[in-house]
């Protein structure tokens, strides 16, 4: 089998090689059909033309013995098509849009007559696709403009793959039940959630953090021109799916300038309020969102140096999306008194009254529960000299907000909010080098800031526990060239960097437990304030008991992700008779870094079981037992190393669209990836490996590092052997019944991308 394995992979890195070093997958589209004459039989040598109507690109080719004809390789856009042939009447479709990753099948029946006369068909042919087993999807322009679209703080405005669930093959992914159409992790076919290719100009958008979550970093649907989606038996050009391809094209300039404007406004003066609402005599919910924007599209003109027109073309798209959620609620902070170790309030209080029947006792924390002393009058500063209070408790206490009421119970009003910014810049450039040459570069920059996990109620920094402020920004760099060889041979390369950094910064981060609270410098990171937290009591907002204490402190994690990806793609196009030839590959660098603190100032929780006493078991206070150090339980992480990921992946192709019959299409296909298992920038990845001998113990089963850490070697870097036995074989046919009906059916072998977990990290 390993000698098969090693054969099949020669053969397809000799083809490559052949092919001009080409690799490969496009975001191109193309015209395929059969010129007859008046009485049905083919015609062979026709000249046939397409002309983009925004630029003015000419691609010719002539039609084969068989009468057939295919133009590879067009950018999607509407085309001219004409036909001249020998004794017939030129025949010109005024009008065919090509689509993304889309075969439009074009049969032409000629007229007998001089090539001066002329034949023109107006209305667009049916957009059926007669030649290709692929199963797909086609979200025009237009549907974006029109079809409604679901603004969201989570996707940072308008996302462009929620019209992706136009497709009845496309499901929500794995655990978001109930959250219906979820674009940001959704399913293809039955495969994997997070798993489906998406790709930006032809090239990959995938992330060594989480796969394919796009929508976070993702461009608004305004500068997309449209998008297919291929849901089962897609050649052989495509793979590291496990159940679709995604292929989003940019806009380009044309020959004529083009522009929009647009404001999404969503506000509560706007929208109706629920009946339950109305109902309980509640006001309308505050939601004020805007998503706004424009875009301008033409050739580059330079007024007196130079003309752009047929040669130079320019794409700008700019959105903006701002949405700022309010709140006001009723929470409970220590008292004045208690900042000072004065708890006599709690024998007193109404509220604690009420829920008791008598006042709250607080007991002697250092002493065991079956014995405690009760402190007289709650008085922790005037028992035992103010000894049992620990000045790192009480230093944290000063870092609550002051009541804003008197009382216990709910004493601060929170009046919060929560705003979403996000900024997208995208421009394009397409140049006609010559006639046969043409380069396109696109660029993408996209900044989201946020706040996540709620309303922070207390003043930045010292949040309440669980917020945390996120900054997402995204780079997309594409560049392509497409070299017309001849008519019928062409190549398509494409070069693709991502870059996306996610920035989860706890509030805190840079403050000093050590030196602003008196915290042993031993005893955390010393990294951020304490996460302390009052569990078990319920909602702090709605909770009933009046233990319930709004915990303080930001989130457990501080986190700087950064992930980077290098991809080198190119194929040829070869038309031979019957024959449409691809063949080629792609190759894929990526780096992933973590700088990550879990835990950054400790997280610590306070019960009143800890100042309460056996005998009295409705005694204590979670703010007496935070005062006197006395914890219900903590955690402290300590971070040793930032790891540096590396991911290789490369893969090649063969692909033949075998036009058998003209109603009878073919698609042969095989493809070879190898998807190399992630190493450590550092050789610092370490694992259990069950066959290496302990020398401890003198048995198998051992830690193995990949640098030799511990004085064992792995045997991979990766600690586990690549795999060399992804082939994946493609067979697809097409049968056209008649111009509305055509039956697909197809087989295939796809292998799914690896996932490693969380942040990329388990």
């Amino acid at each position: 089998m390993k000698a098969c394995q090693t054969i099949l992979l020669t053969l397809l890195m000799l083809l490559s090689v052949c092919a001009g070093s080409a690799f490969g997958q496009s975001d191109r589209g193309s015209i395929t059909g059969t010129v007859t004459d008046p009485s049905g039989a083919v015609v062979s040598g026709a000249k046939v033309t397409a002309t983009n109507l925004e630029t003015s690109e000419a691609r010719e080719t002539t039609t084969a013995d068989e009468g057939n004809f295919t133009l590879s390789e067009l950018k999607a856009g509407p085309w001219k098509l004409s036909v001249e042939a020998q004794g017939f009447k030129t025949t010109t479709i005024d009008k065919l849009q090509v689509a993304v990753q889309v075969t439009r099948t074009v049969d032409v029946k000629l007229e007998a007559g001089a090539i001066g006369e002329s034949v023109s068909i107006t209305s667009e042919p049916p957009v059926i696709q007669a030649d290709t087993a692929v199963r797909q999807s086609n979200v025009t322009e237009r549907q974006v403009k029109e079809l409604p679209l679901a603004v969201s703080a989570e996707s940072g405005g308008r996302t462009p793959l929620a019209f992706i669930f136009l497709d009845s093959n496309v499901t929500a992914g794995t655990g978001t039940s109930g959250r219906g159409t979820d674009a940001s992790n959704f399913r293809v076919s039955g495969g994997q959630g997070l798993g489906t290719e998406i790709l930006i100009d032809g090239a990959s958008t995938r992330r060594a953090q989480n796969g394919t979550f796009f929508s976070e970093v993702a461009p608004g649907p305004n500068a997309f021109q449209e998008f297919t989606i291929s849901t089962s038996s897609y050649s052989a050009e495509f793979g590291s799916s496990s159940g679709g391809i995604v292929n989003f094209t940019i806009k380009s300039g044309g020959n004529e300038f083009h522009g929009e404007g647009y404001e999404l406004l969503r506000n509560s003066g706007l929208n109706a309020n629920s009946f339950l609402n109305n109902t309980l005599g509640f006001p309308r919910p505050v939601d004020d969102q805007h998503d706004f924007g424009g875009n301008i599209g033409g050739p580059l003109w330079i007024p007196k140096l130079y003309n752009g027109r047929n040669r130079t073309f320019f794409f700008f798209n700019y959105e903006g999306y701002r949405f700022t959620q309010t709140e006001t609620v009723n929470v409970s902070v220590p008292t004045a008194k208690m900042r000072t170790g004065d708890f006599s309030e709690l024998l007193t209080d109404p509220d604690v009254l009420r829920q008791f029947g008598h006042g709250v006792q607080i007991y002697d924390p250092t002493q065991p529960p079956d014995t405690r002393t009760a402190i007289p009058g709650n008085r922790l500063d005037l028992y035992k000299g103010g000894s049992v209070i620990d000045p790192v408790g009480l230093a944290i206490l000063q870092h609550f907000p002051e009541p804003t009421k008197s009382g216990v119970f709910h004493n601060f009003t929170a009046n919060s909010s929560v705003p979403t910014n996000m900024n997208n810049y995208i421009g394009k450039v397409d140049q006609v080098l010559s006639d046969r040459q043409r380069v396109s570069v696109s660029f993408s920059n996209r900044a989201l800031d946020s706040i996540k996990g709620g309303f922070p109620r207390f003043p930045i920094p010292f949040v309440v526990d669980g917020v945390w402020d996120q900054s997402f920004t995204s780079d997309y760099l594409r560049a392509q060239h497409d070299f017309t060889l001849t008519p019928t041979l062409l190549n398509h390369f494409n070069f693709g960097f991502n870059r996306v950094a996610v920035l989860n910064r706890n509030f805190t981060e840079g403050f000093s437990p050590s030196q602003e609270l008196g915290l042993n410098p031993n005893a955390s990171q010393d990294a951020a304030f304490p996460r302390t937290g009052f569990p078990g009591y319920g909602d702090p907002v709605t909770s009933g008991d009046i233990r319930a204490y709004q915990a303080i402190g930001s989130s457990f994690f501080s986190d700087n992700q950064t992930d980077k990806e290098w991809e080198v793609s190119d194929f040829i196009t070869w038309v031979k008779g019957r024959h449409t030839l691809k063949f080629g590959g792609d190759a894929r660098w990526t780096r992933f870094h973590i700088h990550q603190l879990i835990d950054p100032g400790t997280s610590t929780n306070y019960r009143h079981d800890q100042t309460s006493a056996d005998r009295d078991p409705d005694g204590g206070w979670p703010i007496a037992s935070l005062i006197t150090g006395a914890t219900e339980f903590s955690f402290v992480n300590f971070r040793s190393i930032d790891p540096g990921w590396r991911y290789f992946y490369p893969s090649m192709f063969v692909n033949d669209d075998f036009k058998l019959t003209p109603r009878l299409t073919l698609n042969l296909g095989l493809r070879y990836e190898i998807l190399f298992p992630r190493t450590e920038e550092a050789d610092r990845f370490r694992g259990f490996d069950p066959n290496v001998t302990n020398p401890v113990v003198n048995r198998p089963g051992a830690i193995v590092g990949a640098g030799g850490q511990g004085g064992l070697q792995a045997a991979h870097a990766g600690l586990v052997a690549t795999d060399f036995s992804n082939i994946s074989p493609r067979i697809g046919v097409a049968f056209s019944l008649n111009q509305k009906t055509v039956v697909r059916g197809g087989f295939g072998l796809y292998y799914a991308p690896l996932l490693y977990g969380f942040n990329g990290s388990n």
